[in-house]
């Protein structure tokens, strides 16, 4: 589907819309929101946009979910929220937290989870600052190459990320980038690794399994 065509399909193509198009702008910004696995989130230029290969990062994540009975998850550099959100109508009973460092971020991602009526605790700060608690599942798209106008931050990014996992007394953790050295900040290889294009980038998955989880009661 072409910009103009999901612009006519989900959005109004003004005059004025298909020239902010022609202009460069992304078309779910014009049209102020995007379809994620089956959700309504909003978005405009606070945050980055929702890419399909997120998508597989949640469907990845909610197998181990069911599989271990994991109980509380947080996502690391929300932005729109649609992760969280999407876990938690997944799982209504698992405490779901949410971080990002933008307060403008944070401001849309309340909105979108109010929307969407699911209960998560934000918090403001940087990757892990704000929290002070064990989880079982950390989740995290965090920024790469493609996705940020300064790329020489990419480095102080993971390294601070891979310092302060490592310090985490945790389950596991999934992470999907296209940062190609992000590996080597977490001094270890990804217990998993594979390869997705959609046309324009190539996308890693990673699955960090920690200690040996709890095992899943039969009810």
């Amino acid at each position: 589907m072409t910009p103009l065509e999901y612009l006519e399909k989900y959005g109004n193509p003004s005059k004025e819309n298909i020239e902010r198009l022609n202009n460069g702008e992304p078309v779910q910004y014009i049209v102020g929101s995007v379809s994620f696995y089956g959700n309504i989130i909003d978005v405009d230029k606070r945050v980055l946009i929702p890419r399909f290969e997120t998508e597989e990062l949640v469907e990845n994540t909610v197998k181990y979910i069911k599989k271990y009975n994991y109980q509380s998850i947080v996502d690391i550099g929300t932005g729109s929220g649609c992760i969280a959100i999407t876990l938690k109508k997944f799982f209504p009973c698992v405490l779901v937290d949410a971080v990002d460092i933008s307060l403008d971020a944070l401001e849309l991602a309340k909105t979108n989870a109010e929307k969407n009526n699911v209960s998560i605790n934000f918090y403001n700060g940087n990757l892990f600052e704000p929290l002070n608690r064990k989880y079982d599942v950390i989740i995290s798209n965090p920024p790469y190459g493609e996705r940020l106008e300064d790329k020489e931050t990419l480095p102080a990014i993971y390294s601070s990320f891979g310092k302060q996992f490592a310090k985490l007394d945790t389950w596991s953790a999934y992470m999907i980038t296209s940062y190609e050295e992000a590996e080597k900040y977490f001094k270890r290889k990804a217990d998993k690794n594979r390869k997705i294009y959609n046309g324009m980038l190539k996308t890693y998955f990673y699955s960090y399994l920690g200690p040996k989880p709890p095992k899943k009661e039969n009810n």
